[in-house]
């Protein structure tokens, strides 16, 4: 949106959903602003905490970008490590940065016990477990380690198949796939609607994520919200969001990746248990606690308003 267009609208508080908007809060809009910052992953990046596939000028213009929130009454991040992030890369009053957890979608539940067996079926070729991966398509999503990790399984007797949501593999990691021998064993489903992702959740038996860098989490806390038990990164978002309810492990370390997904996937009562931990976990992601959150920042920043 432009500035000039900006200028007609009028409000007790304007919340803008993303940095790239942060402009607007200094130019543009006539009152208190807040700015929603999800990650930093560009900044991370260019720090060289985390792989990153780019182009520099974007670094450059995320930047610029960045050093926008300055301007705004408030910034909201959905996780502490945002928060932490916020404040140490970012020239920002700390006390403007707020924490407001994000909710997980009711869509994303279990399925009963039939749906859920028709789900498993669709997914499954013959008694193969199913290993599911979510994809936006990022370096840091971390997919060579989901092979290596695959590779590891089978090589251990484990018959495991992995099923890709979203972003479809790159050159480059169907090659790796291809060296690794597991090619054949992974389905690239594309960009998929909502309510077959909730069934593909239902239907795999595990989610293995290994990023090496998030602001928040969306794929561990759907899957957690759907009885699905969760491997995944320790990253320290990721560690935050699933507590207890997964098992985590270095981004790197194919070993420890490849043995806590081969316990989950072959040994019913720890699968049971991560996925009555990670039912819990996710009920804490509710809407209600978001909305509360916003309204007190919202009714701070209009003065009761």
């Amino acid at each position: 949106m432009s500035p000039l267009r900006a200028r007609r609208f009028e409000a007790d508080v304007f919340h803008l959903v993303e940095p790239s908007s942060a402009h607007l809060a200094r130019w543009a809009l006539a009152g208190p602003t807040v700015i929603s910052v999800h990650d930093l992953v560009v900044l991370r990046a260019a720090r060289g905490d985390i792989p990153w596939s780019g182009k520099r000028w974007w670094i450059w213009r995320y930047r610029w970008g960045t050093r926008q929130l300055r301007h705004a009454d408030a910034l909201v991040c959905p996780s502490r490590t945002t928060q932490r992030d916020l404040r140490e890369l970012c020239e920002v009053d700390p006390d403007r940065v707020h924490y407001v957890p994000l909710a997980v979608a009711e869509r994303f539940r279990p399925l009963d016990w039939e749906e859920r067996q028709r789900a498993r079926a669709a997914l499954r070729r013959g008694r193969e477990r199913v290993v599911m991966h979510v994809d936006t398509g990022g370096y840091y999503k971390n997919v060579p380690a989901i092979l290596r990790t695959l590779a590891s399984l089978r090589r251990q007797g484990v018959e495991a198949a992995l099923v890709r949501v979203g972003v479809r593999m790159r050159h480059e990691d169907r090659a790796l796939a291809s060296d690794l021998g597991v090619l054949a064993h992974v389905r690239d489903l594309g960009v998929v609607g909502d309510e077959e992702l909730v069934r593909i959740y239902n239907g795999a038996d595990a989610l293995l994520f290994p990023s090496y860098y998030e602001g928040f989490g969306w794929p561990p806390l759907e899957a957690m919200a759907c009885g699905t038990p969760v491997v995944c990164s320790n990253a320290p978002a990721l560690a935050e969001l699933v507590g207890d309810a997964a098992i985590t492990a270095g981004p790197e370390d194919i070993s420890a990746l490849s043995a806590a997904l081969g316990e989950v996937l072959t040994k019913r009562g720890l699968a049971e248990r991560q996925t009555r931990r990670g039912l819990s976990r996710a009920s804490a992601f509710s809407l209600d606690r978001t909305l509360d959150g916003y309204e007190r920042l919202y009714a701070r920043l209009a003065g009761g308003r």
